[in-house]
């Protein structure tokens, strides 16, 4: 219980920081003064890709214009080379980096019923293959290494023939 008190209060905190630090250290001079790479780099962080589709949304709005599909990839100011499309991708990036940092440290760290995994499982040729590591035997003996589906579909057949009745 204290465990997840902890995590909570923890991610909340991050994510505060993460959203106030860049809108309060990062004004509009510093802004257009940053490289793209560096605009890029600093959308890793949780909320910062936010941060800058709310910025570039903000001056497409002041401007009139607001944002429409067909100018998704248009920029906001001639100086800046990111674009709402560039922080969709950012967004997209932040979500598939954040479930691998998750899917991996619930493997390593798996909780209280879990059972934990080696710190190297990822690069295991079977975790990789998504293969099973100890397949039941089958009716003929034991069952070659294939996939977990086509295993599980091969063991939920009913052998025993049913008579069709009407």
């Amino acid at each position: 219980m204290h465990a997840a008190n902890l995590a909570l209060a923890i991610g909340v905190i991050v994510h505060i920081i993460t959203y106030l630090a860049p809108s309060v250290y990062i004004d509009d001079q510093v802004y257009t003064e940053m490289t793209s790479s560096a605009k890029i780099a600093l959308a890793l962080l949780p909320n910062v890709a936010l941060w800058w589709g709310i910025k570039i949304l903000s001056i497409e709005e002041g401007r009139g214009a607001g944002l429409q599909w067909s100018t998704l990839d248009d920029r906001s100011q001639p100086s800046d080379s990111v674009t709402m499309f560039v922080v969709f991708l950012m967004l997209v990036a932040d979500v598939i980096i954040y479930a691998a940092v998750v899917w991996y440290v619930d493997g390593i760290r798996p909780g209280k019923y879990g059972v934990s995994k080696k710190w190297y499982f990822p690069v295991q040729v079977r975790t990789t293959l998504f293969l099973e590591q100890q397949q039941p035997d089958g009716f003929f003996g034991p069952l070659p290494l294939i996939p977990r589906v086509i295993s599980l579909c091969i063991l939920k057949n009913d052998p025993t023939p049913k008579s069709v009745t009407i």
